[in-house]
């Protein structure tokens, strides 16, 4: 954070626990009582986002790991899957759907892309659009 930008001046009231974290922050690396407490804020604020479904999708993109197709599609939000529908005309729900699996089509294919370029990956490719696993 640009020390430029800090141009405001705010009275905090902290308890006794609280003010001797702050103070022995320094310990840690921090240069002042207050770079501690505005790191903290904005940590606790991130985290806040990430948690809170209400703001979830107001902040960042946020990655969750699954283990299975099955879950990714289950950790779907609900808004997605009802944006897919159309209030004009009915529609098979295949075609309903179809935009969000191109989707995940296209985000899958990427990370497999990703992961071929990473040199700890195990994951290759035969340079005709196959890819495999090397031993």
């Amino acid at each position: 954070m640009s020390m430029s930008k800090l141009n405001q001046n705010l009275n905090l009231r902290v308890t006794d626990e609280m003010k001797q974290r702050a103070e022995e922050a320094k310990k840690d690396g921090y240069n002042s009582q207050a770079e501690y407490i505005r790191e903290m804020w904005l940590a606790g604020e991130s985290t806040v986002a990430t948690l809170d479904p209400r703001v979830g999708s107001n902040t960042a993109e946020v990655t969750t790991e699954v283990a299975s197709a099955e879950a990714a599609a289950k950790a779907l939000d609900d808004i997605v899957l009802l944006n897919a529908l159309s209030t004009d005309d009915p529609e098979p729900l295949d075609e309903a759907i179809e935009p969000i699996m191109q989707e995940f089509e296209n985000v899958v294919v990427d990370r497999i892309i990703e992961l071929r370029d990473d040199e700890q990956s195990a994951v290759s490719d035969d340079g005709r659009g196959n890819y495999y696993l090397e031993e």
